[in-house]
């Protein structure tokens, strides 16, 4: 009795590359969730004096694969959306300072014509 197979080679290497995805998708949702509990911890069980707040926020953790950092701890995603809100801010004021520097040329322009 002959058996013949009903995958080619490469089913094979595609069902190897779906199950090697998906280890990796589960394994970078552990190292997420490992962070997020080691951060939790630190922050709760720290036996030094922190007077500022400074130290308590300075913790947190990065995931990196193949050398990319892909990940960041929740704290510091927060820290990151406050220094781009105040980036931020920044150039709104820029942009309505040259704005009305904008207006005040303008107007030397359109009195400058007259004379």
């Amino acid at each position: 009795m002959k058996f013949e197979p009903t995958f080619t080679m490469l089913d094979v290497d595609r069902e190897i590359d779906r199950i090697v995805e998906k280890s990796e998708e589960f394994i970078l949702k552990k190292l997420f969730t490992i962070g997020e509990k080691c951060v939790n911890y630190a922050r709760s069980n720290h036996a030094y004096l922190d007077d500022t707040g400074n130290l308590t926020s300075s913790i947190g953790y990065a995931v990196y694969r193949d050398g990319k950092r892909i990940g960041v701890s929740a704290s510091e995603i927060r820290g990151l959306s406050v220094l781009m809100l105040e980036e931020l801010q920044g150039i709104n004021k820029n942009t309505k300072l040259i704005n009305q520097t904008n207006v005040v040329l303008e107007k030397i322009k359109t009195n400058t014509d007259r004379i």
